[in-house]
């Protein structure tokens, strides 16, 4: 990975806080998620596990839920959840880059 990628996801690991507050819908988030893939597919082909691995963070319940109001507990949490995942993976890909010896 180039110092250049690390350092964007390091900025991103960053960013994940202010999210918190916010849902999967929520302009910043897309925005967020968006840069984050654009980041990850620039990656060189042995990070791509990882990649797919991101991808499938979902970030909203799929679930079909009978009486679905507008404000859904089980969507906060759901996207709660991967939120921390997503910030685990970021970290793990940036940390397993520093014990990696150079190629």
């Amino acid at each position: 990975m180039e110092p250049k990628s690390a350092k964007a996801i390091k900025s991103k690991i960053k960013e994940i806080d202010k999210l918190m507050d916010l849902d999967s819908r929520h302009p910043r988030f897309r925005a967020w998620h968006a840069s984050c893939m654009s980041i990850l597919k620039n990656l060189p082909p042995a990070w791509k596990g990882r990649v797919n691995d991101f991808k499938k963070l979902a970030f909203e319940d799929t679930k079909y839920h009978r009486g679905k109001n507008l404000y859904d507990p089980a969507q906060k949490e759901k996207f709660l959840e991967d939120l921390q995942a997503a910030k685990k993976m970021l970290t793990d890909m940036v940390g397993a880059e520093k014990k990696k010896p150079s190629e």
